[in-house]
């Protein structure tokens, strides 16, 4: 119903005004529609159309917090500290554009630095502010859980604490990436019987690398018809094989051995480890053998005879067609 104004007209008893039941009639349904609109306990207000407050709105306290000066919304708190935007819309899809179908929730920054979209995780009466640009928090040093992302396109970015530590990423690719020295920790599966120094899957890593033939830790005038060989790092544990064809073993000399290794072997002794050869063109007498050699990039060639004497394979042992086929799996 429409508000019923009373006429008072334009003088006292002038005869343009309401008549006075009219009047009270007016009265009567102005407060009847109120009385329905805050209800019997006046807990309850509704307002057709649209309303406009103008300041704050508080809602028992605590329970719900617009804070006009400062464009803060709170729930369950009276001095909201970080202003965000929170966008519910019905009928939306997942991965649709439209408004179709579906419920989403969006969480949404001004795209500039401090204000990116961001899910904090916090602890009880700590004063936040949002991740940036820079990729560092900015406030206190506390120790909360964080989802954020910035305006680079690095992706949905987790941190376990404000202070900008980042430990795993979905990247703009759509993959998990994790931070270095973080990963898939497993400690909560059972141990073997040895003596166990780490559970965490913190690497993952495949790729090519170049082989290559060194004499006396030289390779003049070496040529090769094909010298890539692949790898594969899990952890610490890398796995190399290839094949290696020379067209000139060129004028080095001295002891022989592979070189290129995509990454260092461990300089522990426990990181010594074996290779599987293959030799073609190549003098051995009675054994070829190889090894990772800790803390190098080298896989030095050796031969061994049934008497259990070990020499080193030279140059003199290859000629400029030699090739091999190996593989060695040894730890960083």
């Amino acid at each position: 119903m429409a508000q019923q104004t009373i006429n008072v007209g334009a003088a006292p008893n002038d005869g343009t005004g309401t008549p006075l039941r009219t009047a009270f009639q007016y009265t009567n349904s102005n407060f009847s529609e109120l009385y329905t609109a805050v209800g019997p306990s006046g807990n309850n207000i509704v307002v057709p159309g649209s309303a406009t407050i103008t300041g704050d709105l508080t809602v028992d306290t605590s329970t719900l917090k617009v804070d006009s000066a400062n464009n803060r919304v709170g729930v369950r708190t009276a001095t909201p500290r970080s202003p965000f935007a929170l966008d519910v819309l019905g009928n939306v899809a997942l991965g649709d554009s439209t408004t179709t179908s579906g419920v989403r929730l969006k969480i949404d920054g001004a795209g500039t630095a401090g204000n990116v979209p961001t899910i904090l995780f916090a602890s009880a009466g700590v004063s936040k502010a949002f991740f940036g640009l820079s990729g560092a928090f900015l406030g206190d040093t506390s120790t909360d859980a964080l989802i954020g992302t910035d305006a680079s396109g690095a992706g949905i970015r987790f941190f376990t604490s404000d202070t900008g530590v980042e430990v795993a990423r979905f990247n703009s690719t759509g993959n998990l990436a994790f931070a270095n020295t973080k990963g898939i920790d497993f400690s909560a599966t059972a141990s073997g019987s040895g003596t166990m120094t780490s559970e965490l899957l913190n690497d993952y890593e495949e790729g090519t690398w170049a082989i290559g033939i060194a004499f006396g830790g030289a390779s003049t005038g070496i040529t090769y018809v094909q010298n890539t060989g692949k790898y594969t790092k899990v952890g610490r544990l890398v796995t190399v094989f290839g094949a290696i064809d020379l067209s000139s073993k060129g004028s080095s000399t001295g002891n022989a051995a592979i070189t290129g290794l995509p990454f260092a072997v461990g300089g522990a002794s426990s990181d010594y480890s074996a290779a599987s050869l293959h030799l073609v063109n190549i003098t051995f007498a009675d054994f070829p053998m190889g090894f990772g050699n800790p803390t190098t990039t080298t896989i030095p060639l050796q031969e061994v005879t049934n008497a259990g004497v070990r020499t080193n394979l030279t140059d003199a042992d290859f000629a400029n067609n030699s090739s091999m086929i190996f593989s060695l799996t040894y730890s960083v």
